[in-house]
């Protein structure tokens, strides 16, 4: 049950959308094809991206917006791997994920986002195996808290850290008030994103959003778990985990008390 908490991670995550550039980089539409993949739950789709990410990360490793986008597509075979029908994608992209991921977090100018990537990795682990949670808790929480102070309005950073806080047993330091928290800082953060004309990525707003409504769903505050749900399909409204499922299912509920 709990690896399924964390498969919606993936299921529900946004993708980054970048215009064309003028020397038409095959990147920009693999990026749309990421997005795509990841909201398809499609994982073949993601195995050939990250096949041909890799082919131009070997023709050019200094490009390191590639490597990012290689990290961030074995990041989500990961997180599929936490199907039980997916389990072998697990052992095959961990390593590479976090090897890429690590990568990432050193080059300056991605920072942020790689320590936060490098993060969301290791939770994934985590949730695989909750025996890694020791040896891995303090890295991860170590990475979200520099990746705060290279880019403290890295809305990706506060949501990843809400989704440990969520999903970690209170007797292990998990806390559903301090994840809301931090689901409302990084809410408020994903909103200035979107409105910004900065380039990099943007992935995250509508999984915060949705956890955020689950989150207060659970603590039976349906009326603020509904505004959720609706913001969220404010943003993507034909994002279907909310639109079909969870919204329903809160409505037939609040219809019954």
């Amino acid at each position: 049950m709990l690896r399924m908490f964390f498969v919606t991670l993936v299921f529900v995550v946004s993708g980054v959308i970048s215009a064309q550039t003028e020397n038409r980089s095959p990147l920009p539409k693999l990026i749309t094809e990421i997005d795509v993949a990841v909201s398809g739950y499609s994982a073949a789709a993601l195995l050939g991206i990250d096949s041909t990410l890799q082919k131009i990360f070997a023709a050019d490793s200094s490009n390191n917006t590639v490597l990012y986008y290689l990290a961030y597509t074995e990041y989500n075979l990961v997180a599929m791997s936490l199907n039980d029908d997916a389990l072998d994608l697990f052992d095959r992209f961990y390593t590479p994920a976090e090897k890429h991921a690590a990568a990432v977090a050193e080059v300056r100018g991605f920072s942020s986002e790689g320590k936060t990537l490098l993060a969301a990795i290791y939770m994934m682990k985590i949730a695989h195996s909750w025996t890694e949670a020791m040896s891995l808790s303090k890295p991860f929480y170590m990475l979200l808290a520099e990746a705060e102070q290279i880019n403290p309005d890295n809305p990706r950073t506060f949501y990843i850290k809400g989704m440990m806080k969520l999903k970690t047993p209170s007797m292990f330091g998990g806390s559903r008030e301090e994840a809301l928290k931090l689901f409302t800082k990084a809410n408020a953060l994903f909103e200035a994103e979107r409105t910004s004309k900065t380039d990099g990525p943007r992935w995250g707003y509508i999984a915060c959003l949705t956890w955020s409504g689950q989150a207060y769903a659970e603590d039976e505050n349906l009326e603020t778990a509904k505004f959720y749900y609706k913001k969220a399909l404010e943003v993507n409204p034909e994002y279907g985990w909310v639109k079909y499922k969870l919204l329903p299912d809160l409505e037939k509920k609040m219809n019954k008390e």
